[in-house]
């Protein structure tokens, strides 16, 4: 055998290739995500529409038929589902699985902006996504403090949210439970009738009162300034002082016919913190992040925050995927390195020989730490699947070794010498050696490369 052969005559090139091995792997090892599950493309394209006031049977006829209709001319589309209900359509596209979800998504995309004229002109812009399951909330943070609600919102919108939208991988960060401000204007009916004013009337008052515009630019010898009308209502008093209308040059206030309240937007979602009123912030990973450097970015950001925030604002962590999965890989890992150590002692205890127990020791970790090279190339993440692989590869990695290193000793008790022994003896069962390990891996490739979506997820672990 060419490779045993090149093995016994050249250590220091072999020694040197082993070592080349253990440093990509290790630097690889490094630099691969770490996640429960591995990142499978799933070809599924969502599309929401919103038609406020619509009924279940318009949404169905206006909006969603029309937008199967379209999408059904995209190839490769393999079955469309759609729900219709009161004011809210969705549509799910299944593609076949050879086609990428990114672009079966921009094929979608396309299709629903040509028939964009024949949708309804009420509805809002179709919301057209790529399903994700990984896209869910992966930390939740609570916020509580001796403030009011309103309060505490602001602190949460526009300090907590913004630093953590910053953290990387992070891709978004959605607010729940908030008390967000609102000046509500509650119309007198009856005022309004007398003073022949229209509802119309008033909002279009408003709009025009509540305006930040572009003046122009003012020269000055050889300076330029850039001139802005500052038109933004800040008070409750500036909306109340809103010319609504003049009647024979008297003018009639937005006061006149209305009061004017700051108050918090209507509640549709609600947090709480041991039974307590809270504000929660739920983080959202971007497809393919690492989990657990998201959690640790996460953590750092809350450390700083904690100093710069008021005493007694509160960050709570009430939940936390990367936990378990740090826990899990950890399990699999501690179960690789405790099967490595009970495979080299059960070699020492047949062959009670500590130099063949070092090399069939070794072998293990540099196997097992090259094989990251492999999957840094392949785009693999570390997984429960990919070390379950890792793990069930200890004790195939062991066997050659032992058979060829018994075959070894065995010819040194017949009296050749250690290197002829060598050739001799890998020579002799290299063959056989070689025919063993392919046996495995035709059992293991037809795993990597099964149909549908549980092959998917199981081609890492047999690669």
């Amino acid at each position: 055998m060419k490779l045993s052969d090149v093995s016994i005559q050249r250590p220091v090139f072999v020694t040197m290739m082993m070592l080349a091995l253990v440093v990509l792997g290790y630097f690889s090892w490094t630099g691969l995500s770490v996640d429960m599950m591995p990142d499978v493309d799933f070809p599924f394209t969502v599309v929401q529409t919103i038609y406020p006031g619509a009924s279940a049977e318009s949404m169905e006829t206006d909006v969603s038929k029309k937008i199967e209709d379209a999408v059904n001319q995209i190839s490769g589309v393999r079955h469309i589902i759609s729900q219709s209900r009161e004011g809210y359509s969705l549509v799910v596209v299944e593609f076949n699985l050879e086609k990428d979800g990114m672009e079966a998504t921009n094929d979608v995309r396309e299709k629903i902006a040509g028939i964009r004229n024949d949708l309804p002109d009420d509805i809002e812009e179709p919301i057209v996504s790529q399903y994700d399951p990984t896209a869910q909330p992966i930390i939740s943070i609570a916020i509580s403090g001796k403030r009011t609600p309103k309060d505490i919102t602001e602190i949460a919108k526009n300090r907590i949210k913004k630093r953590l939208e910053s953290v990387k991988g992070v891709g978004a960060v959605n607010l729940i439970g908030g008390s967000e401000r609102e000046i509500l204007i509650s119309l007198d009916p009856y005022k309004m009738e007398s003073k022949q004013i229209t509802t119309s009337a008033v909002h279009g008052a408003i709009q025009s009162a509540n305006l930040e515009i572009p003046g122009g630019r003012v020269d000055e010898s050889s300076r330029e300034y850039l001139v802005r009308v500052m038109g933004r209502l800040e008070r409750v008093v500036d909306f109340e002082n809103v010319i609504v209308k003049s009647t024979d040059g008297v003018p009639i206030y937005l006061r006149d016919i209305a009061t004017v309240h700051d108050t918090t937007v209507e509640q549709r979602s609600l947090a709480r913190l041991d039974g307590k009123p809270a504000v929660a912030l739920s983080i959202v990973k971007q497809s393919g992040a690492n989990t657990v450097e998201i959690a640790e970015g996460v953590d750092k950001v809350l450390a700083d925050l904690a100093a710069e925030l008021p005493p007694d604002i509160q960050l709570t962590k009430v939940e936390d995927n990367s936990i378990f999965i740090k826990d899990s890989i950890h399990e699999i890992q501690f179960n690789i390195g405790y099967g490595m150590l009970l495979a080299v002692i059960v070699i020492f205890l047949f062959l009670l020989d500590l130099r063949p127990t070092i090399i069939a020791g070794l072998s293990i970790p540099i196997s097992l730490v090259a094989t990251f090279t492999i999957m840094k190339l392949l785009g693999f993440t570390i997984n429960v699947l990919t070390l379950l692989g890792l793990s069930l590869a200890v004790g195939i990695l062991i066997d050659d070794a032992i058979v060829v290193m018994e075959n070894i000793y065995r010819h040194i008790h017949l009296g050749q010498k250690p290197m002829q022994a060598a050739f001799r003896a890998t020579k002799e069962i290299g063959l056989a050696v070689m025919a063993t390990t392919f046996s495995i891996v035709v059992v293991f490739v037809p795993v990597a490369f099964m149909e549908g979506l549980v092959g998917r997820f199981f081609y890492q672990f047999g690669m």
